[in-house]
């Protein structure tokens, strides 16, 4: 989860700021990357069963 935040805010500095290398950027893609694929991996492998409810009750 600290890659999909952290990895796009270090390319966007990295562009921003000279001072800082080429390894910056690619690593902020690199922890992108990684976030995004963790993320999809944690979700579930089944989906729950339809209940029937439409949503909330007023």
């Amino acid at each position: 989860m600290v890659g999909l935040v952290v990895g796009p805010l270090l390319v966007v500095f990295s562009a921003i700021v000279p001072l800082l290398d080429r390894w910056f950027a690619a690593l902020g893609m690199l922890l992108a990357v990684a976030g995004f694929v963790l993320l999809v991996l944690r979700q579930p492998r089944r989906r729950q069963p339809f209940d029937g409810d439409d949503g909330a009750r007023v």
